[in-house]
């Protein structure tokens, strides 16, 4: 595509007559992504009761080297996050967590942060203060992986009286989003292949490694559930729910080798541009201010990435709900790229796909950041041709065991178990780009055949 009919292109798609863009600030998107729901409200913004609360406000206000002018809020809306408990300036630090706090692991395997362990875990996996050796790695003990069991043994008890409240706050096995931690007959709910292989293969390799940890006796968040009579096929095994909690909360420390999971930092939501940022030195996280704030405002940070809304529920357990402009991966994906699918949209060609935008434009499915994944998946240099990519597009839609409508109806239901809402979400997310791609390529393509 030449650089003129791309400049003119995209001047015509923000024109005021189009919704515009987002500017592309930090991730290539501009849009709050924030932890699902942990509970059956469908939406609301009011505040409700936290049995939290009380925990939050005893370890911030009793534990030594913890500084911070923030306090736990939880809304229907975004679920359990941070803000601010007083006005703070830009550059202000918001929360100082010592170190000895978390938990972390070195790329070598060896985990930090612990008091003690349990005999579980060195049945199941050795000393943790140990590198993991060649052998485990090659098998798959990364340190994601290490870390996972890090937090295990924090919270069975061997991370000391901070641990034992702190967990109290971390959310309980079924209300992990995280897709490892869905129940089998849940992953395939999602109705994206890729997304269910991923994490097919994932849990059978943390059962894999860490045989043991499968079990659910073996940890008490699980075992409860078990001496409840609970269905433990719906209950994560301890080892899942440990990694569904470090992948979608640690933080990297400023070594760039060591891999942390830091209690209260790990509730901030993502943000872009956020509200604040972190920093680790070698005593201690610190959250900061990016811009004056006041009391009551949310602390965001940026989660740093620029994943499109599969990786984004791979790794966070959702996806926004107006999509991401990385989302473009998924259209072009559809359709397997050989040298004569790809196309060069020529200047008459300009017209018909001003149109066809326009013509979507105010559709209930056209959001600034899908509008742009469509843009990007027909206009990259090596976009498939728009024939060959509307055919795809026309067949996955079929192969779908439900539709979009059906699936929308479906979201006017509370659910009872969060993790069934946010399956939900994530493929209403998935269709809706999938039909306003395809809509928009229908017209296009009918407009160039005349």
């Amino acid at each position: 595509m030449s650089a003129l009919l791309l400049a003119t292109l995209t001047t015509a798609l923000t024109a005021p007559t189009l919704r515009q863009a987002q500017p592309l600030v930090g991730p290539r998107h501009g849009t709050r992504r924030t932890r699902p729901v942990l509970s059956s409200s469908s939406g609301g913004t009011s505040t409700s009761a936290d049995p939290a609360q009380a925990v939050f406000d005893s370890l911030l206000q009793d534990t030594p080297g913890i500084e911070g002018a923030v306090a736990l809020e939880r809304t229907a809306s975004r679920g359990r996050s941070l803000v601010t408990s007083r006005p703070v300036e830009a550059g202000e630090q918001l929360l100082r967590i010592p170190l000895d706090l978390c938990i972390t692991a070195h790329r070598s395997g060896v985990c930090g942060g612990l008091v003690g362990q349990t005999d579980v875990m060195w049945e199941a996996a050795g000393d943790l203060r140990e590198e993991v050796g060649e052998d485990m790695y090659r098998r798959g003990a990364t340190w994601d992986v290490r870390l996972a069991l890090g937090v295990l043994e924090a919270t069975a008890g061997a991370g000391g009286p901070f641990w034992d409240m702190y967990r109290r706050l971390l959310p309980s096995p079924p209300q992990m989003l995280h897709p490892v931690c869905l129940p089998a007959a849940m992953q395939a709910e999602l109705q994206d292949s890729e997304l269910q292989g991923g994490t097919t293969e994932r849990v059978a390799l943390l059962r894999d490694v860490y045989p043991m940890l499968a079990n659910h006796a073996t940890h008490p968040a699980t075992a409860s559930y078990e001496q409840m009579g609970a269905p433990m096929e719906m209950i994560p095994s301890p080892l899942e729910w440990a990694y569904g909690l470090v992948t979608s909360r640690c933080f990297t420390m400023s070594d760039g080798d060591t891999f942390a999971f830091v209690p209260f930092l790990d509730l901030c939501q993502h943000d872009s541009p956020p509200a604040a940022d972190f920093a680790s030195d070698g005593e201690a996280f610190h959250l900061r201010a990016l811009r004056p704030l006041d009391a009551g405002e949310q602390v965001t940070i940026c989660y740093g990435d620029d994943y499109n809304s599969r990786r984004m529920f791979k790794q966070y357990g959702f996806a926004p709900e107006d999509g991401v402009e990385t989302d473009a991966d998924l259209l072009r994906e559809l359709c397997p790229q050989r040298a004569s699918d790809t196309e060069v949209l020529k200047p008459s060609d300009l017209e018909p796909l001003l149109a066809a935008f326009k013509a979507h434009n105010e559709s209930p499915l056209a959001t600034p950041a899908r509008l742009t994944a469509v843009y990007d998946a027909i206009t990259d240099d090596s976009a498939p041709a728009a024939p060959a990519l509307l055919a795809a597009l026309r067949d996955v839609s079929a192969a779908f065991p439900t539709s979009l409508d059906e699936d929308e109806a479906s979201m006017l239901t509370p659910a009872k178990d969060p993790r069934a809402r946010a399956v939900l979400e994530y493929r209403v997310q998935r269709k809706r780009l999938l039909r306003l791609a395809e809509q928009i390529l229908d017209k296009y393509c009918g407009a160039r055949e005349k």
